[in-house]
């Protein structure tokens, strides 16, 4: 019977894609520009981690794009347009790449 269905409660909102949301203020990198178009540069907020290499994840959480450490601009013009997470070492951030 659908109509017991559709008066179900659920005890609390569903995400549709099942991935967990990074809150801006769980975030320990700052990205700049962002949204970004060609190029992201990132801050790390207080402490800096030099020697990590940068990784970039897409929603899904693949790997699209490993960056040695040390590089100040990254190039993000050959990623589609979406939402990305960057991780540093331990510290995560997350960005949007549009045209």
């Amino acid at each position: 019977d659908n109509a017991n269905f559709l008066d179900a409660q659920f005890p609390e909102p569903i995400d549709s894609t099942g991935i967990k949301e990074i809150s801006s203020e769980n975030c320990s990198l700052k990205i700049i520009p962002n949204p970004a178009q060609n190029f992201i540069e990132i801050q790390t907020n207080g402490h800096e981690q030099k020697q990590a290499d940068v990784e970039i994840f897409n929603l899904f959480g693949s790997l699209v794009k490993k960056v040695p450490a040390g590089t100040r601009k990254i190039s993000v013009a050959d990623l589609a347009n979406g939402v990305y997470i960057v991780k540093k070492g331990k510290d995560k951030g997350k960005f949007v790449k549009k045209q």
